[in-house]
């Protein structure tokens, strides 16, 4: 009889649940769904409050912004100078296409 055969279904699940229950191999787990579950559901509540919150509190609104803003700087400047540099460069075309958008076409001439 060889080792494997002598360990019975029930002895090696023990075994793999002792060894999957020490900590480095939290990550192994599954994932419990009811805390996904609340987890999505704050996130879709922190969502909307964040979506009405330019016309709730506008200064805390800029506050925040101005605050991301910051940080992104502080981080990772190169690229958030590039960001801004291709949105001046693209900002004037932005705005000739909505003003060509808006204009209203000419009125037919009366005969």
């Amino acid at each position: 009889m060889t080792p494997a055969e002598a360990l019975g279904d029930e002895r090696v699940r023990e075994l793999a649940r002792t060894v999957l229950a020490r900590p480095e191999y939290a990550r192994f787990r599954p994932i419990d769904d009811e805390l996904m579950t609340r987890f999505f559901d704050w996130l879709r509540s922190a969502l909307r409050w964040l979506t009405g919150l330019h016309e709730t509190s506008p200064l805390l609104w800029y506050a925040l912004f101005f605050a991301l803003l910051i940080t992104a700087v502080v981080t990772h400047p190169q690229i958030v100078l590039v960001v801004l540099a291709y949105t001046y460069l693209v900002s004037p075309l932005i705005g000739g296409a909505l003003t060509r958008l808006r204009r209203k076409p000419p009125a037919a001439a009366e005969g």
